[in-house]
């Protein structure tokens, strides 16, 4: 979902999102369309600017090159309305999670890659922030037989907040500890962000809800100990790829292995408190 920047910084807008308004603005009469608008238009707008059946640009044929699309997080599509119409931004279609890079920037999760840098805590007390470089990026399609988690969080006053994530992507929790995605349970758990902050999980669903899971690691080689493999995923903190691959039982929350998964007949059992 495209995301209004009238309470953001310029420092804090993301990189794509401002070329994408850039973009908009050379064009005559471009405007950008409502956070409503954009989300109507999601499935059709993903379509668009990842190169999906009908709308090729640029991939047709039975053996497209690698790069033939010619979208970018920081194209704009046109959504039509009565009366005339605006347009969305791909990243903001696409649904790309953000990534913290500074202090107070953040950048598209699918825009990094090897070698990129990003901000992020020492450790689990949060104290300490640095600047590492990420020694691992990979994205995968995400579909249903590949799904993804979409948790959504109480942001306080009536707001709600978003993260979607990969299904074992871990999270960290208030006690240091930390759930996969796809274990999380509303009205039990709780996310912690970048200012040490718990919010409440109020729904968990899994499935295909963006272009591509990303799997990002300050290292190469699995790692068993938070401290250093700690990432700020839409001013939430997770665990990296390198820690989701070797994460010590000790740093996860207590029965975590028999824990069920979302959207399977034991998770709603064991929860029917969510109906």
């Amino acid at each position: 979902m495209a995301k209004k920047i009238t309470k953001k910084t310029a420092a804090e807008v993301p990189s794509w999102y401002q070329e994408c308004l850039n973009n908009i603005a050379k064009i005559p009469g471009g405007t950008l369309c409502s956070e409503q608008h954009c989300a109507d238009a999601r499935q059709q707008n993903k379509m668009i600017c990842t190169c999906q059946p009908p709308y090729m640009n640029g991939c047709t044929g039975p053996s497209p090159k690698p790069g033939c699309c010619s979208y970018s997080a920081s194209s704009p599509v046109y959504v039509w309305l009565p009366g005339g119409g605006c347009y969305c931004c791909c990243g903001g279609a696409m649904a790309a999670m953000e990534v913290a890079v500074s202090k107070n920037s953040s950048i598209a999760a699918d825009q990094l890659k090897k070698g990129d840098t990003v901000y992020a805590p020492k450790d689990t007390s949060l104290r300490e922030w640095v600047s590492v470089p990420l020694q691992f990026a990979s994205f995968n399609t995400a579909t249903e037989d590949n799904p993804q988690v979409n948790i959504q969080l109480s942001g306080g006053k009536g707001k709600t907040q978003t993260i979607v994530a990969g299904a074992k992507q871990l999270m960290m929790l208030p006690d240091k500890k930390f759930k996969e995605a796809r274990k999380l349970a509303p009205g039990i758990d709780q996310l912690v962000n970048n200012e040490g902050k718990a919010a409440d999980i109020i729904a968990v669903n899994t499935g295909a809800y963006t272009a591509f899971t990303a799997y990002l690691s300050t290292t190469a080689a699995p790692a068993a100990n938070p401290a250093g493999h700690l990432l700020s995923l839409n001013g939430f903190i997770t665990g990296d790829y390198a820690l989701s691959l070797g994460i010590a039982a000790e740093h996860l929350a207590e029965g975590h292995e028999q824990l069920p998964v979302a959207g399977t007949t034991a998770y709603k059992e064991r929860y029917p408190h969510l109906g």
